[in-house]
């Protein structure tokens, strides 16, 4: 019988963003047969090619390699353990530069996708996402509606999150 596939709490769909994919390996953790292989980054002093998304979720993969899957930055108000949550058992999210990783509730958030792949109404006209695209506004010295625009061309991207909490959104500049 074949283990379920892990669940991440910092990661809503690392299938669907294709960081862990369907691929015959020996897991270099764990040393199982696997049918699922983590095709993402791990930060730490070996070249790894085959660790296996369980070893990921349980951490063991970021403790033996002493290592940690993103390259981001967190604010304070993030609870210390949902902080090492993300940096030892999420999958690494693909971005051009390190970025804050948002927090809400005290807590980080969970990683949704790319905005471009998630237009609903719902995001963009809720109360936090518009707080957000007026920072980046103010910011960068776009509009809002430029900031969409380009965001919608690739130019930049911005990165939708969700509180694991309350469901809040929340929105981040990620710029190439």
């Amino acid at each position: 019988m074949t283990d379920p596939l892990p669940d991440f709490r910092y990661y809503a769909d690392p299938y669907g963003d294709r960081t862990i994919i369907e691929e015959d390996i020996t897991c270099r953790v764990c040393g199982a047969q696997r049918a699922w292989k983590y095709d993402g980054v791990l930060y730490a002093a070996d070249e790894l090619d085959a660790i296996c998304p369980w070893c990921v979720a349980n951490g063991h993969a970021a403790e033996k390699f002493d290592g940690c899957f993103q390259d981001v930055m967190f604010p304070e108000a993030a609870s210390e353990e949902s902080v090492l949550w993300v940096l030892m058992r999420t999958p690494s999210v693909a971005s051009w530069n390190p970025f804050e990783w948002p927090e809400h509730c005290g807590e980080c958030c969970r990683y949704i996708g790319d905005l471009r792949n998630h237009r609903h109404p719902g995001y963009i006209e809720s109360a936090s996402v518009q707080t957000d695209l007026f920072e980046i506004s103010r910011k960068t010295g776009l509009t809002r509606d430029e900031v969409l625009s380009w965001a919608d061309t690739g130019s930049i991207y911005l990165r939708l999150f969700q509180c694991v909490q309350c469901g809040t959104y929340r929105v981040i500049l990620d710029l190439d």
